[in-house]
């Protein structure tokens, strides 16, 4: 189960991700400066955003290491993203050689496989299921999300946001209130740093997700980030994601990123679970064992 756990950690940099408490880095800002944070305004703001994410149609980083903690147990994963707007996108990792985690997502469904799982499936669920209020799953599920942590999300210009200054931390909030797949009521923060950045510098630093009660779900906080040479889109190299419910942390290094390489028909062989069907299946919105019923208790899914 503990297993099982770390493997969840790391599948929600692809299920959901927020930031709380975030502390600025202290210490004089360096001189190789190159970039400012726009001004605190909320179209100024969602311009900033915007014009990153459209040098980004896809985003393939063929050397990602993870490591997850969870009350002291340690583990870490060498993988794989591949991310493609709007929902496409598919991560995969390895530990001592041995695959341990399959996570996608398309147009129409979800799915993830984790190795240690008891019992190890491909637990899956349809978009339009997901959004059946009946519908339990044992996670948040927020494909959005990763895409906003690298730097891909695409901002409504239409829609009203509510924008926080906090002068003592250096740091401007920008605010969305929005809903999850499943239509629950949660705030969407991108915090920016204030003022002038180095050249590895994070401008947004982190990315917020809280329920309707205004409980952190999670914090994906960014450290350092990395300039495309094509393109020159802004892409993290470093995050850390904390679920503080769950005490789980999942620090994350990319290397080896390439930007708008995926084409239509590679997309179309990576982004499928084609590739997982020789193992069994489950449907967590039947709640059920796709070819025959098995009623699963183990993942968190309640009873009929």
């Amino acid at each position: 189960m503990r297993t099982f756990i770390l493997g969840l950690g790391l599948s929600a940099l692809l299920l959901s991700s927020g930031c709380s408490g975030i502390q600025p880095r202290n210490g004089p800002v360096r001189k190789d400066v190159s970039r400012d944070a726009p001004p605190p305004n909320a179209a100024a703001m969602v311009n900033y955003l915007n014009a990153n994410a459209a040098k980004m149609q896809s985003l393939s980083c063929t050397s990602l290491s993870m490591r997850a903690s969870q009350d002291g147990n340690v583990g870490s994963v060498e993988g794989r993203l591949d991310c493609q707007r709007p929902r496409n996108f598919r991560l995969t990792g390895k530990a001592v050689g041995q695959p341990i985690v399959d996570i996608g997502s398309n147009s129409e469904e979800f799915w993830y496989w984790i190795s240690k799982a008891n019992p190890p499936y491909v637990y899956h669920c349809s978009y339009a299921d997901m959004a059946r209020p009946e519908v339990a799953i044992p996670f948040p599920f927020q494909p959005d999300m990763v895409l906003a942590a690298l730097g891909m999300a695409q901002y409504d210009t239409n829609k009203p946001y509510e924008v926080r200054v906090n002068s003592a931390a250096r740091t401007v909030e920008l605010i969305e209130s929005t809903t999850t797949a499943a239509g629950q009521p949660v705030k969407k923060i991108t915090v920016f740093r204030s003022g002038p950045v180095g050249r590895d510098e994070p401008v947004v630093i982190a990315h917020v997700l809280r329920d309707a009660q205004n409980k952190e779900i999670c914090t994906a906080r960014i450290t350092h980030v990395q300039t495309d040479p094509t393109t020159g889109a802004l892409i993290p190299r470093r995050v850390q994601l904390v679920w503080p419910a769950e005490k789980i942390e999942l620090t994350m290094k990319l290397d080896g990123v390439r930007v708008n390489t995926i084409d239509a028909r590679l997309a179309a062989s990576i982004f499928n679970r084609g590739n997982l069907s020789s193992l069994k299946s489950y449907d967590l919105a039947r709640r059920e064992q796709d070819g025959g019923v098995d009623r699963l208790q183990r993942v968190g899914v309640p009873p009929r």
